[in-house]
Order: C-alpha cells, then structure tokens, then sequence
C-alpha cells in the first residue's frame, strides 16, 4: 500500500497554517465551520492552528436560506464577508474575509498552504490550478505562504468527491494527483450554471444534505492531515443514494 508523508511544515508548525477557502456557499461555509473546529482542536493539542481567508464575489439571497448557514437578516450582504465575521465573533478569530471571485493572481498575490476550492465550475478549478504553476518557485514564498496542498470538493444531487492533492513540487517524491488530473475529461466540458430558483426547485437539483456530509469528510481528511504522519488515502467517495462512501487510495 502506498503512503504520503504529511509536510513537516502541518505537523510542526511555527506559526498558523494559512488556508484559502475559495467559494462561500453549500460547501464553503461548511467547510469554513469545520476549519474552526480544527483550529480550536489544534491549539489544544499544542499546535500553532490555522489561519483562514475566504474569497467569494457573491451576495447571500433568499434561496440559500436553509440550505446554506445564512439568516433572513443576510440577505443582500456578501458572503464571505457576513460568514468569517460570523465565525470570527464566535471563536475570537481574526480570520480574513475577500469580497471577490479568486482568480490565478489572487492566488500568486496571497498564496496559502492550504488552498480549498468548494467550486461549481471548471474554469474555477482551472484557475487555482494555474496560480500553482506560476507559484512553484518554491524559494519566492515564505514557510507560511508555501502552497502544499489542494484540497477540491464536488458535489451533484446526491454524491460528491473529496480529492487532497499535493501542489506542483519537483522535488515532491510523493505527490497526490488533484481533481484535474482523475478526472482529464472534465477539462472538455462546458460549464454550465444552474438559475437561482426557489427551495422547492433547489431540493429536486441537490440533496439538502449533501454538503453537510461532504464536508464532514473533507474535515476528517484534514485532522488525519494534521495529526498523522504517514497518510493512506487523499480523499473520499460519497453517495447518498446506495448510502456508501469510499476512501481514495494514492496511486
């Protein structure tokens, strides 16, 4: 069986460990929650815990009610912003919120150790994807800045994918192959966005529970991250429907 050996800069860390969350909705907000519950496990067990910034252009509306973690007095406001002050008040952060889509330059301007996309689009992954390859000098970014991993979550109505993969590294002897790279033919698809539509319709297009479980793992995978030196798997399989989920061995 394979292995990954976790990057010593997670493990030990000197100061906080930086996080990009890039999308605020279903599963960024979620995953944000979780993140801080990882934080506050982290300061107990003596590490130096995480720092997180989230990046989103959006506006909270009456449709994410309900399905997202925003309230009817949000609506209007942005979401990164309304969700990290949210977070920041209850667990006495000074996390960062960006009230704008992360493109590649975002990505080489703040780059972070931990880049997590909760995107519903290809040209979003993409993007990501290419602030690594401008940022894989290693020797131009800090210890605190240094990208080490990508972590993306998808999700359709009922099943979704957790994939944790190493940032482009030449000298890496155990990389982790990112979303991009299983899955070669979602780069020849068209991206195509779904309207806002009323909760009733929302539920026929997505399993009102599907985030909340995706995400569940996402954070699992990232405690094991944190705390386990050796790591058998880099991401999860999950389906509603059959009720099975399945862990992503490294190839």
């Amino acid at each position: 069986m394979k292995t990954h050996l976790t990057h010593n800069i997670l493990l030990n860390a000197v100061a906080p460990v930086t996080v990009n969350v890039i999308g605020v909705g279903g599963n960024g907000a979620q995953m944000i929650s979780h993140l801080a519950r990882i934080n506050r496990c982290l300061l107990e067990l003596g590490h130096s815990g995480l720092h997180v910034c989230a990046f989103d252009n959006d506006e909270i509306e009456e449709i994410n009610i309900g399905r997202q973690l925003y309230s009817q007095a949000e609506v209007g406001e942005n979401k990164a912003i309304s969700y990290i002050e949210k977070i920041n008040r209850h667990y006495g952060l000074a996390w960062d919120a960006m009230p704008f889509n992360f493109e590649s330059n975002m990505g080489v301007e703040a780059p972070a150790n931990i880049t997590i996309s909760c995107v519903d689009t290809v040209k979003a992954r993409q993007s990501v994807f290419n602030s690594f390859i401008v940022l894989q000098d290693e020797a131009k970014t800090h210890h605190h800045q240094k990208p080490l991993y990508w972590m993306d979550l998808g999700n359709g109505k009922d099943q979704g994918q957790v994939i944790l993969a190493t940032v482009y590294d030449q000298h890496h002897k155990q990389p982790l192959i990112n979303v991009l790279e299983m899955f070669p033919d979602m780069l020849d698809t068209e991206d195509l966005k779904t309207p806002s539509c009323s909760m009733a319709q929302s539920l026929q297009q997505q399993s009102l529970f599907i985030n909340s479980i995706l995400c569940g793992y996402a954070g699992n995978l990232l405690m094991d991250l944190f705390t386990k030196v050796r790591m058998d798997y880099h991401g999860y399989f999950v389906n509603l429907e059959s009720g099975k989920s399945s862990k992503v061995a490294i190839r």
